[in-house]
């Protein structure tokens, strides 16, 4: 017993080391058990089952409570002051989106027609997606309406450093990480802050320490429930989504995506992705890239929006008590250390994609080596000119004993030719069909090639 007294004593007595210590422990005992980690399962899922449980409540009473008990004056600050931050905040974010895609290498690929590209998608139910009918369900669907980028912002314009600003998020940063869901930090996150706004406030009078516990309470579900900085930037999915099927989106086009992206992205990325494939008119099936990349996609979602609702919420809360203050020295260690990383991650990555993109593409190869599907029908070429125009009808046709079609040889993959010179493709397939139904021999109008004879 004293043993495990002595054992607990050592153990982090605040909640962010513990919640750092249990990430560091989960992620050894990957590396020790391996395979075997998978029993503890069922704990993670029970933890954080559990932990969503108890918190949409809190959620909820905090939303109403602490707005209700807000001064009308105060009221009007924070909407003031919480607009222009959060604007800034989402123009960080969609200016990420705007300038990362120009990092991306030259990409030589192809593809043809698609018959969704005729498709209208439906455009968004915005009031149903922020004025639900039933609350209920639209919890349980978490439909809630740059690290360095944020944690220069919050030293820059608070009296919080970094040795602050890191027992903020220390805690509700692992949860986040680890669980990928944002939900569930967010008690953490607001009893952090409270803690480190009291430590700012020592000597302040109760009415103001408790104005500001009020505030962050308040601002803490209403920026959760709208678009933040994590969802912005997970739309940079889109741009990359384009130049992966080479065609490229230039930045009046990222623009206007991110008009409609960001209110529909509250309502969830997957459903605002596919809404946006349709709109830009890119292959459907590109949705399974988020499938197959989501695990590390909603996590790093999961945590910008974290680091956005806390620099939403400093800088809301510091305005309000009237400690806002500039300091260039930070700002400018801060922005050095964010262009140094833009412009070597930046390269590295452009560079890795080039190296392992060159040589790739074989769609050219794939359209030289294409053979006829329908290879027992002949085809005969014949020179446009030289054709006698005749009747058009079945009965014309059944006493010439020849179906005549014209077709454009540079038209892939409808018709064109092959590494052998012969001209195939759906087309020509078809029209092949078509003979070998009808009983009748097949004569081709190459027009192009008439044309330069």
């Amino acid at each position: 017993m004293s043993l495990l007294r002595r054992m607990i004593r050592v153990l982090p007595s605040s909640i962010g080391s513990q919640c750092i210590l249990a990430l560091l422990l989960g992620i050894l005992a990957v590396v020790v058990l391996g395979p075997r980690a998978a029993l503890l399962e069922p704990l993670g899922q029970i933890f954080l089952r559990a932990s969503q449980i108890a918190v949409m409540p809190y959620l909820i009473c905090e939303l109403i409570g602490s707005l209700g008990s807000l001064q009308p004056s105060s009221m009007r600050l924070l909407s003031r002051s919480a607009g222009l931050v959060l604007l800034a905040i989402l123009a960080s974010g969609a200016l990420m989106v705007v300038l990362l895609p120009a990092l991306l290498p030259d990409l030589i690929s192809s593809s043809f027609f698609r018959p969704e590209m005729l498709q209208r998608p439906e455009a968004p139910d915005l009031v149903g997606l922020y004025l639900p009918f039933n609350i209920f369900s639209a919890l349980s669907d978490n439909n809630f309406p740059a690290v360095v980028l944020g944690f220069t912002a919050i030293v820059v314009l608070t009296p919080l450093d970094l040795a602050a600003s890191w027992r903020i998020l220390r805690g509700p940063l692992a949860i986040t990480a680890s669980s990928a869901n944002l939900l569930i930090a967010l008690p953490l996150l607001n009893e952090s802050l409270s803690e480190e706004v009291s430590r700012l406030l020592p000597d302040a009078d109760p009415s103001r320490r408790q104005k500001a516990m009020q505030e962050i309470s308040a601002l803490m579900p209403v920026g959760f429930a709208l678009p933040n900085l994590g969802q912005v930037v997970s739309l940079l999915f889109l741009p990359f989504a384009a130049w992966f099927v080479d065609r490229p989106m230039d930045p009046p086009g990222i623009l206007r995506m991110l008009a409609s992206g960001i209110p529909a992205v509250t309502g969830g990325l997957k459903s605002a992705v596919r809404l946006e494939l349709q709109e830009l008119g890119l292959p459907a099936n590109l949705i399974g890239l988020v499938q197959i990349n989501g695990e590390w996609l909603y996590r790093q979602e999961k945590v910008l929006s974290l680091l956005g609702l806390a620099v939403l919420v400093i800088l809301v809360v510091c305005s309000s008590l009237g400690v806002l203050r500039f300091r260039p020295a930070p700002l400018l260690r801060g922005g050095a250390m964010l262009v140094l990383l833009s412009v070597g991650l930046g390269s590295g990555s452009r560079a890795l994609l080039a190296r392992n993109l060159a040589g790739s593409y074989r769609n050219d190869q794939l359209l030289l080596a294409r053979r006829s599907t329908v290879p027992s029908v002949a085809l005969q070429v014949v020179a446009c000119s030289g054709l006698i125009p005749a009747p058009i009808n079945m009965d014309a046709m059944q006493a010439r004993h020849v179906l005549r079609v014209g077709l454009r040889g540079d038209q892939p993959p409808w018709v064109f030719r092959n590494r052998a010179g012969q001209l195939v493709g759906y087309d020509v397939d078809l029209a092949k069909a078509l003979s070998r139904h009808l009983g009748v021999q097949l004569e081709v109008c190459d027009w192009p090639c008439s044309i330069q004879a």
